[in-house]
């Protein structure tokens, strides 16, 4: 009955959590990924801050500020520092100059007055008989880039779409916007955790942007489509249930591939083949089918061909990582503990690049992944010294997953943990692991709620009991047993009422373990 956070993602980024309203001086990950993109103090102050005002939690903080450093790269890009130079001058030049100043590190640094500005340069152009239709769409799509920045999505995404249908543009230029108008929907989705906008994207990708770029014409904007609605169709079906959705994630990843290779288009093919891998992992998952997940392991190693670690840290990282989750996975699936070494090996090289100090997050992720597969593989081969590996690796993660900070990541570590050192315990003489387990799984249950998560209440309610059973055995405690006792009384009832009968087998045989251990210990 032991909860394990190690699962496999479509997503490269994290979850909803709990909102925290902390500044940012007292997140080290935070702080990490402003070193990481190169902000300075006031640039990551603005961009959080923007974040939070559009709602983002504490939790989904670091993806969006990924999403959002990477649209003031494109707003500084040669294409938008070229506009201004372009045009003649007069008032749509100024405007165009104010926005880029406003744009540049340092203290005048402010994504409102560069959306201001890049608006008053829209006007002026729009009066202007003798602006192109392609000057007046790049200066709008500059308009829609900062706000999609500045986390206004839905604003973006209505001047996206008042971009594509400037007179007079060609088709992939219409494809260009219509795909911008369909992204800042899928990141707002994708970050803040909003499926509709999610759907939506998908409906624009499918019946918008795709009808504007032909396979046949213009391949590469194709397949961008088609990787863009991989990732949108995996997200989806990773948050809802069913296997259709993740069936035509895989179609549209495959899809994608059919324009891409290695050769020539390297990275997108290695972004394919990883989101290809992560589809397929999901739906193995739901499917129990070894076969297909034994395809997603081998799709994470292909990607790795193009993921160097020199050129692409990250996204080398990042499949190592996921890579070590589908080995583990594998490994328990198959009671293989050749598939769970490697998973090891995996989440170790990941943690060579995410080290505490550059990615203190990620870090500390890998660290609570990697204890998992260590304790599988003690488990696995009765190693003793692995577990306590593992314990090593779960406590490393809790030192920045914290409860105040990350209290539902804090609560499976807890969990884990205690899982960890009940199994150690089976191994010793003494009670000294035994009584850590039990302090573990309690620590966990101060996060969990009766009431609102029944079924993970109960399951570590269970974890407890269980380790409690075998602390009482050691110590001959009456007291112990009977809190034991009670412990598999509360599972059962939990398990009854939610109509689990496997559950609730299992609970009521453990609780006549109890029972009979505790009337031992009373006579």
């Amino acid at each position: 009955m032991t909860i394990d956070t190690a699962s496999l993602s479509t997503t490269e980024s994290s979850e909803p959590g709990r909102a925290n309203t902390g500044s940012t001086e007292q997140h080290a990950d935070i702080e990490a990924l402003g070193k990481e993109q190169g902000l300075e103090p006031p640039e990551l102050a603005s961009l959080v801050a923007c974040a939070r005002a559009s709602g983002a939690t504490r939790q989904q903080l670091p993806g969006v500020l990924r999403q959002a450093c990477s649209r003031l790269d494109n707003l500084r890009s040669h294409a938008f520092r070229d506009l201004a130079g372009e045009l003649p001058a007069g008032e749509t030049a100024a405007a165009v100059a104010r926005a880029r100043q406003a744009l540049q590190a340092g203290p005048s640094f402010s994504l409102e007055a560069a959306e201001q500005a890049f608006g008053e340069a829209l006007a002026y152009s729009l009066q202007d008989s003798a602006a192109t239709p392609d000057r007046v769409a790049s200066i709008a799509a500059g308009q829609a880039e900062v706000a999609a920045a500045a986390q206004l999505h839905r604003k973006a995404a209505e001047l996206y779409a008042k971009v594509a249908e400037v007179p007079g543009l060609d088709a992939a230029t219409q494809w260009q916007f219509e795909y911008g108008r369909a992204a800042v929907l899928d990141e707002l989705g994708r970050e803040y955790g909003q499926d509709e906008a999610l759907r939506e994207a998908v409906e624009l990708y499918e019946s918008r942007v795709l009808p504007l770029a032909p396979r046949t014409e213009r391949p590469a904007d194709w397949s961008a489509t088609q990787h863009a609605l991989g990732n949108a169709f995996g997200i989806l079906g990773q948050r809802g249930r069913g296997t259709r959705l993740l069936e035509r994630s895989v179609e549209a990843f495959e899809n994608a591939l059919g324009e891409r290779s290695l050769e020539q288009t390297p990275m997108g093919w290695a972004a394919s083949r990883h989101g290809l891998a992560n589809a397929l992992g999901l739906l193995a998952q739901r499917q129990q089918d070894l076969h297909m997940l034994e395809r997603a392991v081998s799709e994470f190693e292909r990607a790795l061909e193009a993921r160097d670690r020199e050129q692409t840290p990250r996204d080398w990282a990042m499949t190592q990582y996921h890579l070590g989750t589908a080995l583990l996975t594998l490994g328990q699936l198959k009671h293989d503990s050749a598939f769970v070494a490697r998973s090891v090996a995996a989440y170790q090289q990941a943690l060579e690049e995410w080290t505490r100090e550059r990615a203190p997050l990620d870090w500390a992720r890998t660290q609570n992944s990697l204890a998992s597969a260590l304790r599988v593989r003690g488990e696995q081969n009765a190693d003793p010294q692995e577990l306590e590996q593992a314990v090593s690796a779960y406590r490393s993660a809790l030192t920045l997953l914290t409860r105040e900070q990350w209290p539902a990541e804090w609560t499976l570590i807890q969990n884990n943990l205690g899982a960890a050192l009940h199994k150690l315990g089976e191994h010793e003489n003494g009670t000294g692991s035994l009584d850590e387990a039990v302090t573990a799984y309690e620590n966990a249950l101060q996060e969990l709620s009766r009431e609102d998560n029944p079924l993970a209440w109960a399951m570590t309610c269970a974890n407890l009991g269980s380790a409690r059973r075998g602390l009482a055995e050691r110590t001959r405690d009456v007291e112990i047993s009977l809190q034991a006792v009670a412990d598999f009384e509360a599972v059962a009832e939990v398990f009854h009422e939610a109509s689990h009968p496997r559950y609730y087998h299992l609970a009521k045989e453990q609780l006549s373990h109890a029972r009979k251990l505790a009337a031992e210990l009373a006579e």
